[in-house]
């Protein structure tokens, strides 16, 4: 299974019954079968569960990729562990954790290993709130709130020392590779053919271009899964009328 270039999201028809606590999600377009499952499981406690199924079943010898955490805390730990070698085209585990970073309030990150030049090196992903024509091609172009992907040079967050340029297309304004957007029904809206769609995933840049970059089939499983954990975290903090705790930084 190879992930298309871009896809919806979106809740599965009504059928077998299921825990009030849990949600089944569609990926793929809207009129034909989707390509994968995953199913959202959230606690009273506000704990997370996200598994990426690639079978009709949700059994756990479907299972290819999960995220753990806390919906109201700011980290989680995400992992995918290949079911064959075909899975993933290699046949170790890949993992990273997601994490908030404070205080910069829209903004999500992840390390994990990737393959470059017959190694594996430790990359930094960052999450990033935008605007940008990238997160609006979602939408046929249409001005859209979502987020972007993005890929940091050597020398982690913001090596730029925060400061803008003139943005070049698929790059971000300090510089990075944008990898893939992200958008969601915590900031869109989906009407009229789309409306079964809670989201919308798009791969670009090297991520589409070649295995040769390491973004494989195992790291679009982790950065797919990662969007989708970020709208889980979203709609909880606007569910909870609780007071706010704290976060030292």
């Amino acid at each position: 299974m190879s992930f298309p270039s871009h896809f919806y999201v979106y809740k599965a028809p009504d059928g077998s019954p299921q825990p009030t606590t849990t949600t089944i999600y569609y990926l793929g377009a809207l009129d034909v079968p989707p390509f994968l499952i995953c199913k959202e499981t959230v606690s009273p406690s506000g704990h997370i569960e996200i598994t990426m199924h690639s079978t009709p079943s949700t059994g756990a010898g479907g299972i290819v990729c999960s995220a753990n955490g806390e919906g109201y805390g700011y980290s989680c730990e995400i992992s995918c562990i290949p079911m064959s070698e075909q899975d993933f085209g290699r046949d170790q585990r890949l993992s990273g954790d997601l994490f908030r970073r404070l205080p910069r309030k829209r903004t999500w990150g992840f390390v994990t290993l990737i393959s470059y030049a017959d190694s594996q090196i430790a990359a930094l992903f960052e999450w990033r709130h935008s605007r940008n024509t990238e997160v609006s091609s979602l939408r046929d172009g249409k001005r859209t709130a979502g987020d972007k992907l993005i890929r940091h040079q050597s020398g982690g967050i913001r090596n730029s020392v925060g400061r803008k340029k003139q943005r070049c297309p698929g790059q971000s304004s300090d510089g990075n590779e944008i990898v893939a957007v992200w958008t969601d029904d915590t900031q869109t809206s989906f009407r009229g053919t789309e409306e079964m769609a809670v989201g919308k995933f798009a791969f670009l840049g090297s991520a589409v271009a070649s295995r040769e970059h390491g973004l494989d089939e195992g790291w679009k499983r982790l950065a797919v899964i990662s969007a989708m954990y970020q709208r889980r975290v979203r709609i909880q903090q606007r569910q909870d009328t609780s007071p706010r705790v704290s976060v030292p930084i």
